[in-house]
């Protein structure tokens, strides 16, 4: 579940990718900053956590997401 939340965000993957393309290229990481999608913070998403246990709300809390208890 919280797997799932966050690639929603943010997907490391598609950042690896584009880095590994890149490696080793004069300037590739340069591009790479200097172009790099825009992304949500985490604590940009409000979560209902009514059918949650609270595990999972703190777990989710201390990620940073908002969680509406």
């Amino acid at each position: 579940m919280i797997r799932r939340l966050v690639h929603l965000i943010y997907d490391v993957r598609r950042d690896d990718a584009t880095f590994r393309l890149g490696f080793g290229a004069e300037g590739s990481f340069d591009a790479l900053r200097k172009n790099y999608l825009e992304r949500r913070e985490l604590s940009s998403i409000k979560i209902n956590a009514t059918n949650l246990n609270d595990a999972d709300k703190t777990k989710l809390a201390n990620l940073g997401f908002s969680v509406n208890q």
